[in-house]
C-alpha cells in the first residue's frame, strides 16, 4: 500500500524483545512484523479497505497477548492445543467468524484450566 510507512525501530525491537521462544517461529515473527507495517500505515487501510475494519491483525495481537502462539507445519495451524488445516484465503473467508470476545476466552482459558 505504501512501501515507503515502516513501523517504528523501538516498537519492534519490543516486539522480538519481549516474544520470547514464539518469535523463533518464522511464520509467528512475520505475522507480527506484519501487524506493525499495518499500524504504521494509519488510517490508510481503511480509508482503502473499509470492510477489513476491525484491524485484521487483532485476532492475532489478542492471542499474542492472552501468551498464545502458533506455528505452521505440514499443512496445519498449530495453535495450543488444537490444530487447524491451513487453507486459502478463499476457503478460510467462507468459514463462519469464530468468536473471540473477552468472556469465551476466558470461558476456554477456564476450561483448559490456565486462568
Amino acid at each position: 500500500m505504501d512501501p515507503t510507512k515502516e513501523p517504528d525501530p523501538a516498537q519492534l525491537e519490543e516486539l522480538v524483545r519481549s516474544a520470547g521462544v514464539y518469535f523463533t517461529v518464522e511464520p509467528l515473527r512475520w505475522a507480527a512484523e506484519s501487524a506493525l507495517y499495518w499500524a504504521a500505515l494509519g488510517d490508510l487501510p481503511k480509508q482503502r479497505f473499509p470492510e477489513l475494519d476491525p484491524d485484521p491483525y487483532e485476532p492475532l495481537l489478542l492471542l499474542l497477548e492472552r501468551g498464545g502462539g502458533f506455528r505452521i507445519h505440514s499443512g496445519f495451524m498449530e495453535l495450543e492445543y488444537v490444530s487447524l488445516p491451513y487453507r486459502s484465503v478463499a476457503e478460510r473467508a467462507e468459514q463462519p467468524p469464530m468468536a473471540i470476545d473477552e468472556a469465551t476466552l476466558d470461558a476456554l482459558d477456564a476450561a483448559r484450566g490456565d486462568r
